[in-house]
């Protein structure tokens, strides 16, 4: 962006409308307007409140290229942040609503279901935005332009037609403004999420330091390990014979006469058959070798009836071939994340050696964050193949470190927290002081009560349950810690498919039972939940709504949405503890990525431990600020680059 041609502005208080601009259209020709384009900004910016769509992620930062001096002094208002807020469940309005009627084509044409973009809001609120752009790059066209001789066309030229669209919005924003307030929604949870707003936008511009000389390495290595793979996996799968289809059926033939050369005999029908060339990338091919080889019998489906099959499904499977399998596909997305995929890091890597993520603070219907171009939340894991050479892709600059932040237990601290009404705060006290040196850490509570071999797979049944998981997964589960002859005799008894899903089904219904009837206060706070989200949503710790759409999610929402909150907050604690210390950001320190649970963020290595200390008490401090009757703890680490500090 190189010009701003003007500023126009609604007050929402007297109506009265005003316009900033040069005074002159391109024509030549006068423009209205109440002064200049610099007497408008001050004018917001000596504004006790001024608000706007986007304006934080945009316009603001926009203005500030152009007129750094800018600078608001009143409280910022940003409608797109607060409509996210209040309707996360947006999509399924709109789906209705289309359904009755009660969207104009144009709205379905310009593919506005579920979006906040100010245009579709003025659809719904019946106060059309214009279509300024696309008529005017139309026009254009007819002109016989293109490329950049169109963008200059539409908006290199102020004109009057802008000067009425720009006013326009300015007035779909007031009544959307209007809606907002209308709501009466929590302002806690407006505020916050606005705080939250300005922060992640700086770490958008901040970005995330990525080393492409050791990612061009490890591509290479990826590369030579998929074709090494691919070559056994097709000696282990040789080619076999299938029924040759023919839309969608076998392509069965009737001879009418002997055909000694192909073998066809005068009415007998026959079976026309191919030579399949395993291919290690295909799901269906995986899902019929594995099958029809090894007998194995699928306990996930996908939506289209077939076997699911991804590195999950097969990684507990005890066959060497599997083995390969899982460790061919982990590669194949491996690459793909690194150099082929969309969202592939390399491709995101700006002019200053930075991936700069993009994100929604409120992009998920329970509170948390969502991350695209790229998905900086997919990264994997350290424990996960190739997962710690992905992550010491992520680096810092020279005299920097990279302090990684997260919070300890947050899921069961929040569980221990909503439970502490109907338990004392007993399962509270196990989560934040149990010990597993001796047993009463939560984690080998619920192994006992659910009577499981290994803590780890009590572990994995404890975050599904939590997950929202249904019987079925949680009794594979605990399929998969049975011992060698338990499983046997469990499969002797169970025929593969409809027998055996059901019974899977029922082992995850009793070890249900299990742990809410060991936690009468788990039991009590599901049934509390469930009948809260009958109305549709539930309260989180900030007053807002999150919006359920089946009641076995419940759970779920409330917890991962309380924990959204309390990192948001301890987010903004975090931030403004740094600025009073007189940091800056972009340059003594920079948040690089916020995920879930976690911080990451580039500091100067003389601050980094002071950082890290402060990072690990605001987390402390949110569960305080929201009364948690279940303490939080932050733990941080130091490192060079993302593997080191998570």
């Amino acid at each position: 962006m190189t010009v701003i041609h003007c500023v126009n502005v609604v007050d929402r208080l007297t109506g009265r409308r005003r316009r900033f601009n040069s005074g002159f259209y391109a024509d030549g020709t006068p423009a209205p307007r109440a002064g200049t384009i610099e007497e408008g900004l001050v004018l917001l910016m000596e504004a006790d409140c001024i608000g706007g769509h986007n304006v934080i992620g945009y316009d603001i930062p926009a203005i500030q290229k152009l007129y750094p001096w800018f600078e608001p002094k009143g409280k910022v208002r940003d409608s797109l942040v607060e409509a996210r807020v209040i309707w996360t469940n947006l999509f399924d309005i709109d789906t209705n609503a289309i359904k009755k009627n009660k969207r104009p084509e144009e709205f379905i044409r310009d593919r506005l279901t579920g979006t906040h973009k100010l245009s579709a809001w003025g659809f719904r609120l019946g106060e059309y935005k214009g279509d300024y752009g696309p008529a005017k790059e139309a026009e254009a066209r007819a002109l016989g332009l293109e490329g950049d001789e169109i963008r200059n066309f539409v908006w290199g030229r102020f004109t009057p037609d802008m000067d009425e669209y720009c006013e326009q919005d300015v007035v779909v924003n007031v009544v959307l403004f209007d809606k907002i307030d209308s709501k009466g929604f929590s302002p806690d949870a407006l505020e916050l999420e606005t705080a939250v707003a300005g922060i992640i936008r700086l770490q958008e511009k901040h970005g995330f330091l990525f080393d492409k000389v050791a990612a061009d390495a490890l591509l290479h290595v990826l590369q030579v390990r998929h074709a090494q793979l691919s070559d056994e996996l097709r000696k282990v799968f040789l080619p076999w014979y299938a029924p040759k289809r023919k839309l969608g059926r076998h392509d069965l033939i009737d001879p009418a006469r002997d055909n000694k050369k192909f073998g066809y005999v005068a009415g007998c029908k026959a079976t026309r058959v191919e030579l399949i060339v395993f291919n290690p990338g295909s799901r269906d091919h995986i899902a019929d070798r594995m099958i029809k080889l090894f007998g194995w019998t699928p306990v996930e489906l996908t939506e289209t009836g077939k076997p699911k099959v991804d590195e999950t499904t097969l990684d507990g499977l005890d066959y060497p071939e599997a083995k390969l399998l899982v460790e061919y596909l982990t590669v194949d997305k491996r690459i793909g994340q690194l150099a082929t995929g969309k969202q592939a890091w390399l491709g995101h890597v700006r002019r200053d050696g930075r991936i700069h993520g993009r994100v929604n603070a409120n992009g998920a219907v329970t509170g948390r964050m969502t991350h695209s171009s790229p998905n900086i939340a997919q990264v994997p894991k350290v424990g996960s193949l190739y997962g710690e050479a992905c992550r010491a892709l992520f680096i810092v600059a020279p005299g920097f470190k990279l302090v990684g932040c997260d919070a300890e237990g947050l899921e069961l601290r929040m569980l221990g927290h909503y439970m502490a009404r109907f338990d004392g705060g007993a399962y509270a006290n196990t989560v934040a002081n149990g010990r597993k040196e001796d047993g009463t850490d939560v984690h080998t509570v619920n192994q006992r009560l659910l009577g499981l071999n290994k803590r780890d797979n009590a572990k994995t049944w404890i975050y599904a349950y939590l997950y929202g998981a249904g019987n079925l997964k949680l009794g594979s589960i605990v399929y998969d810690d049975m011992s060698e002859a338990r499983r046997a005799a469990f499969n002797a008894r169970w025929a593969p498919g409809d027998p055996r899903e059901k019974a899977l089904a029922r082992l995850g219904l009793k070890t249900r039972r299990s742990i809410e009837e060991g936690l009468p206060a788990l039991g009590k706070l599901q049934d509390l939940i469930k009948d809260k989200a009958k109305r549709g949503y539930i309260k989180s710790l900030d007053g807002r709504e999150l919006h359920v759409r089946s009641a076995h999610a419940a759970l779920n929402t409330l917890l991962q949405g309380g924990g959204a909150v309390v990192m948001k907050k301890a987010l903004v604690i975090c931030f403004r503890a740094f600025t009073a210390l007189g940091w800056v950001h972009g340059v003594d320190y920079g948040f690089c990525a916020n995920v879930h649970d976690e911080f990451q963020i580039e500091v100067r290595e003389e601050l980094a431990q002071q950082a890290g200390q402060i990072a690990a008490d605001s987390i402390a401090e949110a569960g305080v600020a929201f009364g948690l009757r279940c303490p939080l703890a932050g733990a941080f680490d130091i490192g060079d680059n993302w593997a080191e500090t998570h």
